[in-house]
Order: C-alpha cells, then sequence, then structure tokens
C-alpha cells in the first residue's frame, strides 16, 4: 500500500497533493508545528487538495489521516495515515546557532546571511519546544541558558507591523568552547570607556565570529566603572585571543593609536565598545580582501535608532571595487555619495597603513579627520552589500559631536573649527599625489555641510570659520573643476561668494 503524499501541482499561491484513496470516507490534513505537535490544516472528501502555500510553508511537515465513518454509531475511525512529508526547509533560510560563555552566562548567537528585524528563541522542555525569549538582535544572553540544553531560533522580518517567519535553525545543543586560532590575520581593536551595561554583549559577539583567526586587543581608556573588571575576566577566560591594556583617560584617539601600536594581524578592525558585528562579517569582509587583493574591506551599517526602528548605511546592492580615483569621481558625480562614510567601524584596514598613518590625536570628529585621509594611501578597496555591523544609537555611551543638530550654531563654534579642522585635514596630511582630489572633496564637504544646517542663510560666523580656508583654495579649485570635471560647473565660485558677501 502506496502511503506517500504526492505533489501535483506547484504554482505561487497553492500546492496541490494527492495521496491514495484506501477506501476512506474523509480525509484529515494534518500539520507539524515549531513546538513539534500535528495541527488540523484542512480535511476533504476527496484524495486531491489544494492548499494555501503561506499555510503550506508554516510547518514542518503535513501527513494525512484516512478517516471512515462507523455507520452504527456514527463515529470517526482512523483507518491510518501516509508518511510525513517533510516541508522543504530551503523556503526558509539557515540560521545557525552557537555559543560561548559570557561574564553574564551564555550567550547564544544566530548566524545567517541577513540579519533579521526579530528571533524567536526555543527550549526543548519535556518533549515540546516551549517559546522562550525573544530578541532584536542576533544573540541573546541569559544566566538560565544550559550546558546540553536544546534550542531552536525562528528569524522574522517586520513589514507594517507584520511579522513574516524567514529563517530557521535545525535544534542545537547547546555546549560552549573557546573559540581557537592558528594564526593573527585580523586584529580587532576596542576602545573602552566606562561601558559597563554593554561591554561583554559587544566582546561576546567579536567571540561569536565565524572567522577565529583574530586577536582582540581592548583598550580601557581610564574607566571608572566595572568596565576594566569586565575586561579583564574576558582576557583570563579567553587568553589565547585577548588582551587588555589600562591606561590614563585621554581619548578614543589615544586608545586606538595604542590598539594600532600592539596589533600584529595584516589587517586591522575597530568596533565600539556599544555596537556588535555579526558573526559573518570578518569571514566575509576577509574573504572579499585577499580575494581582491584589496587595502580596505567594508561592509553596509546596521543603525539600531530605537527598539522598532532602524535603517541602513552605504544602503547599496551590490558588490563594489573602487580604486581612488573611480571612487572620487563616482563620489562627484554624488552617485555614490556614502561610499566615503567616515566610520572606521565598518570596515577591515591593511594594518601597515594604519601604523604608517594613525589617528589624529583629536577627540572631535576623529574619524572624518583620519577616514578620508587614509582612503587617499590606498591602492584599491572594496564594499560587500551585505549589513554585518550593528551601530547601536539606542544605549550609546559616547557624546555625539555632530553639527548637523545645532539648534544654535553660534553658541558651538569651538566644534564648527574643529570640524573644519577634520574636513581639510585630508589637504594636509594625505597622499601629495592626489592632493587635487582632496582639494576638491574638501570643499564640497564645506559646501554640503553648510547647506545641510542652513548655515549660509542663518549663520555668519559660522560661515566665516569655513571661509578663510577655502579662499586659501580658491586657485587650486578652478584649476582642478576643469581638469576633472569637464563642465561649468559653479560650486566653488557660489560657495565663495555668499561666504564672502557675509
Amino acid at each position: 500500500m502506496n502511503k506517500d503524499i504526492t505533489v501535483l501541482f506547484d504554482d505561487k499561491d497553492y500546492v496541490t497533493l494527492t495521496y491514495e484513496k484506501n477506501n476512506a470516507n474523509k480525509y484529515i490534513i494534518m500539520g507539524l508545528n515549531d513546538c513539534f505537535n500535528y495541527e488540523k490544516i484542512a480535511e476533504s472528501n476527496s484524495n486531491i487538495i489544494k492548499i494555501n502555500k503561506k499555510i503550506f510553508n508554516s510547518f514542518l511537515n503535513i501527513k494525512v489521516f484516512y478517516i471512515i465513518r462507523n455507520q452504527n454509531d456514527m463515529k470517526d475511525i482512523v483507518l491510518g495515515s501516509t508518511k510525513p512529508f517533510k516541508i522543504n526547509k530551503n523556503l526558509y533560510e539557515k540560521i545557525s546557532i552557537n555559543s560561548i560563555k559570557s561574564y553574564n552566562g551564555i550567550t547564544l548567537s544566530f548566524s545567517s546571511n541577513k540579519i533579521y528585524d526579530k528571533y524567536y528563541l526555543y527550549e526543548k522542555k519535556d518533549n515540546n519546544y516551549v517559546f522562550i525569549m525573544e530578541s532584536d538582535d542576533f544573540q541573546i544572553t541569559s544566566k538560565d541558558f544550559k550546558e546540553g540544553s536544546l534550542y531552536y531560533v525562528e528569524g522574522y522580518n517586520i513589514n507594517e507591523n507584520i511579522l513574516t517567519l524567514k529563517g530557521k535553525s535545525d535544534n542545537y545543543i547547546c555546549k560552549t568552547k573557546t573559540p581557537q586560532k592558528d594564526e593573527n590575520i585580523i586584529s580587532i581593536i576596542v576602545p573602552i570607556y566606562n561601558s559597563e551595561k554593554f561591554l561583554s554583549r559587544c566582546i561576546d559577539s567579536i567571540l561569536l565570529s565565524t572567522f577565529t583567526n583574530f586577536e582582540i586587543i581592548l583598550i580601557d581608556d581610564g574607566s571608572t566603572d566595572n568596565s576594566p573588571k569586565i575586561a579583564d575576566w574576558y582576557a583570563n577566560k579567553y587568553s589565547n585571543l585577548i588582551q587588555v591594556i589600562h591606561k590614563k583617560n585621554e581619548g578614543v584617539s589615544f586608545s586606538r593609536n595604542k590598539g594600532i601600536e600592539l596589533a600584529s594581524g595584516k589587517y586591522t578592525a575597530f568596533v565600539d565598545n556599544d555596537d556588535l558585528v555579526h558573526p559573518l562579517m570578518y569571514e566575509k569582509l576577509y574573504l572579499n580582501a585577499i580575494t581582491n587583493n584589496l587595502d580596505i574591506a567594508i561592509c553596509k551599517t546596521i543603525i539600531r535608532e530605537s527598539k522598532d526602528k532602524y535603517s541602513l548605511c552605504l544602503d547599496i546592492n551590490k558588490n563594489l571595487i573602487y580604486d581612488y580615483d573611480k571612487m572620487m569621481k563616482e563620489k562627484w558625480k554624488n552617485s555614490f555619495d556614502n561610499i566615503f562614510f567616515v566610520a572606521v567601524w565598518n570596515k577591515i584596514i591593511k594594518t601597515s597603513l594604519l601604523k604608517d598613518h594613525p589617528f589624529p590625536l583629536n577627540n572631535y570628529y576623529e574619524d572624518s579627520f583620519f577616514t578620508r585621509t587614509i582612503y587617499s594611501y590606498i591602492d584599491k578597496f572594496g564594499f560587500s552589500s551585505e549589513a554585518y555591523y550593528v551601530w547601536d544609537k539606542r544605549i550609546q555611551n559616547t557624546v555625539g559631536t555632530s553639527t548637523n543638530n545645532y539648534k544654535s550654531a553660534s553658541d558651538n563654534l569651538y566644534l564648527h573649527k574643529n570640524y573644519k579642522d577634520a574636513l581639510f585635514y585630508c589637504v594636509k596630511n594625505g597622499d601629495k599625489s592626489k592632493i587635487d582630489y582632496l582639494i576638491y572633496d574638501s570643499i564640497k564637504e564645506v559646501y554640503d555641510f553648510l547647506n545641510s544646517i542652513d548655515a549660509i542663510n542663518k549663520y555668519d560666523d559660522v560661515c566665516q570659520v569655513y571661509n578663510d580656508e577655502i579662499i586659501k583654495l580658491n586657485n587650486d579649485y578652478n584649476i582642478l573643476e576643469n581638469k576633472y570635471l569637464n563642465t561649468d560647473s559653479t560650486l566653488f565660485n557660489y560657495v565663495e561668494n555668499i561666504l564672502i558677501s557675509k
């Protein structure tokens, strides 16, 4: 007797199934749900049935029960059932689970090619999978997680407040172990300052990377909370991977430079102590770097702005390889404006470049000082369209100095002067063979910035901060405009005339 279920048709919206008649009066179609219980999907008087595909795909497998009516007492009798028909799990992206011992218990990490909006975690108890918690992040830490327990996770995307299941894991038996490495290929530098509430979360995310040939250099910048204690715990627990340096408070640039001095990997990465890195980030960036002989490899960044809101930096949906000239020409055309994203933490950078060109010792806009300069010394960089770094604004402990949010710009002239220095730092310190690109880029950045805060129309004193530096570059700019753009654009003259008229 054939007890198989066969797919007759499979279209966009429905799956049509057939199964043996078996002298039954009625057929009950049952589906195995994610808690490993069978529930009724439908019933039919025929051995052919059409099932909505969304319903069909929500089950792990289905089977059909053959039912006959006992005419004496009018009760249904189950004659038997088909063999389970396994739903193709490729309909969902595979999520892998890994775990390590954390300062705060055990951390479970969920790795997949996409980052989901929501993760639902289940634990097997009494032969059933019981929902235990949800998370907006791709890792969860708890003192209640136990070695040997069985876990299962689902990944959901949210669209107009509707949750859609997109990813599933296999059953995972929790077994923590220490990551092992063969060599230091990537040196990961984490400056630390008063981050006791989220430091372990950050370090856990690095330790749970699928790429394990790294060293972690923790630089404690004179923290006054429990951050030094947490950093020491990790350095002792994972001594094969982590070293910690305690120093007086000097600022993030000093901390990063100290890490660069100690870095032994071919590439170096930076992570802010309140952010997260996806498990695949360093594996993907390193593969891109060695495959294409890159000086810098970059990925997209997720900005977590609130519990249910996030956005993307560098929202570009293709992988790209650029040399410096091509990058700058794309930037001038405004078709690739965000590729010059100044943050250092969504990148791996050749360590030799960093040792030759460390961070300027300035605690305002240090990323802008540094990144726009280091780009002038590279031969080639690559961009990956996947988003693997999470810039978590929900719990940020650093004080932002972005001039974009100034309400009264004239009260912040000191910060404007620092920002002006950052914008023109690359002109003074970048590769002199590329000075023409750097001059143009700095002037364009000034114009775009002043326009974004409407300083041209509102703030005379702010415009004057930038005016003197621009005037010095007048002749250089006019030459560049004709040489590289072949256009009659009057951007520089427009900026200069407005500033002078003030």
